[in-house]
């Protein structure tokens, strides 16, 4: 009994060795056997030795392109330790094709070669092409609002709406009075038909007071004082020196009864109006020059 039990303890420790070679190697598996022409695929890669080990593995492994290395990953047990790897290969060639036997870098392993399989699509999945034809020239329709003319319509309308409105503006500040470019007789004449616009009540307060202004402005300016952007006061000290002082202090009196028409602040009776229009006409009525007085002789003439 004894030799039977030594016998079988020595086998034991025979085989274990033998196991242990057994366990050990490199084996690559892919994820099928067959896939479709540029489709990606996995291959596991598997190495057991007494240490770490990896394969080495080329960018191409004949027909196969390896798009990507996973990490490796370790794990030991029973003193051995196992790694293991993931590559994702695919292949442009339509076939069957074999992936080369791969080399462990430190043990000295070699996988087995292995074939797979690269299919192209189904024929009835794809349908054939037909020949390209060249597009006809086609002239797109064009919107309305992509037509040169309705723009040009449009700026011509808002042009005659910005000429009205300013146009009809000046029209209803002034009726019209007192236009640029007067001459003193022009003016005089449109003094006398504010007159008789004023008599006839065909004109209001308001209408009345920017008339006589416009008009006064227009006569200094002939006489080279500009009133566009000036105050009643101002036009008043500025044009002291071209009127007698009574007719001054009276034209004075009557630009401060015109303003307050423009603005409404009082309302005329005929007279009132009839009386300032008056003291206008004599501010714009010429004055004859005085004549220029003889000059003196020096020499008595001789008699021949």
């Amino acid at each position: 009994m004894r030799h039977v039990t030594t016998i079988l303890v020595s086998a034991m420790l025979f085989l274990v060795p033998v196991l242990a070679t057994s366990q050990t190697g490199i084996e690559v598996i892919p994820e099928r056997n067959s896939f479709l022409l540029g489709e990606p695929i996995r291959l596991n890669i598997t190495i057991t030795s007494a240490k770490p080990d990896s394969a080495l593995v080329p960018d191409t492994l004949g027909h196969f392109e390896v798009l990507e290395r996973k990490p490796l990953k370790t794990n030991s047990t029973n003193g051995l330790a196992t790694t293991t790897q993931e590559l994702v290969i695919t292949s442009f060639d339509s076939g069957r094709w074999q992936v080369p036997p791969l080399p462990a870098l430190n043990s000295g392993f070699v996988s087995a070669a292995f074939e797979l399989e690269v299919m192209t699509l189904p024929a009835d999945s794809i349908k054939p092409y037909s020949d390209i034809s060249e597009l006809s020239n086609m002239a797109l329709p064009q919107l309305w609002w992509q037509k040169w003319w309705v723009w040009a319509l449009v700026l011509l309308a808002i042009g005659l709406a910005l000429w009205w409105f300013f146009a009809g503006r000046k029209k209803r500040n002034n009726g019209g009075w007192g236009k640029p470019g007067g001459t003193a007789k022009s003016l005089l004449q449109q003094l006398d038909q504010l007159e008789a616009d004023w008599q006839n009540q065909a004109i209001t307060n308001p209408q009345l007071g920017e008339a006589l202004a416009q008009l006064l402005k227009q006569h200094l300016a002939q006489q080279g004082i500009f009133g566009h952007s000036k105050t009643g006061e101002e036009l008043i000290v500025q044009c002291q020196a071209l009127y007698a002082p009574a007719l001054w202090q009276q034209l004075g009196r009557t630009l401060h009864f015109v303003n307050a028409l423009r603005f409404g602040k009082f309302t005329a009776l005929p007279a009132e109006g009839l009386a300032a229009i008056d003291t206008m006409r004599q501010a714009m009525t010429p004055t004859p020059a005085p004549a220029a007085p003889a000059e003196p002789l020096t020499t008595l003439p001789q008699a021949n």
